[in-house]
């Protein structure tokens, strides 16, 4: 417990802070932590030295922890912005307008151009209402039925193996279930 609480020194901060960034390799994080290191080799063995240390484990587990939520969508984030997907009104989207709310929809973005340079036309995606509306419902649960019903008024039909007719089939079935209702009035008396 007193590793958990020890006070990181500047290196090992660095050096933490580059390993949860997950962008360099592990020697290149303890070479910028500690530069007097030298060379690869010698930082390859400190590196795996200082990982061992507790205290380093779990400073580099809370900073991926802050990290991953820094840069995650929450459940409520992703449901609205479908959302939006599916309400906006795509005509009212402005793509050459920065601070059009809504821009941020756009998938892509297409202008065409005379043979001068004029501009002709602008054409823009945007996300597609229906999936984004499917995706919400999974996401909700409303793809699930209202109610699921086990119960069936039906009886048990067999299927006999025997007989080499289809009119000694269509006996063997009735037999079969003339034995099963026998054997359901047994039961209720």
């Amino acid at each position: 417990m007193a590793d958990k609480l020890k006070k990181l020194t500047k290196s090992q901060s660095i050096y933490c802070a580059n390993r949860a960034g997950g962008e360099m390799t592990k020697i290149d994080c303890y070479l910028e932590a500690y530069p007097r290191c030298g060379s690869k080799d010698s930082a390859r063995s400190s590196y795996q030295d200082l990982e061992k240390q507790p205290h380093i484990k779990a400073e580099i587990a809370r900073l991926q922890r802050n990290t991953e939520t820094a840069t995650t969508l929450s459940r409520q984030e992703k449901r609205e912005f479908l959302a939006r997907v599916a309400r906006v009104n795509p005509i009212a989207i402005d793509p050459d307008d920065a601070g059009d709310t809504n821009a941020d929809l756009i998938e892509s973005v297409t202008r065409r151009y005379n043979g001068e340079g004029d501009h002709i036309s602008t054409t823009f995606r945007v996300p597609s209402k229906l999936a984004a509306v499917e995706i919400d419902n999974k996401m909700a649960g409303h793809n699930e039925p209202d109610e699921v019903n086990l119960k069936h008024g039906g009886g048990v039909m067999l299927v006999p193996t025997g007989g080499s007719s289809l009119n000694d089939w269509e006996k063997d079935a009735v037999r079969q279930q003339e034995a099963l209702k026998g054997h359901k009035k047994a039961d209720s008396e």
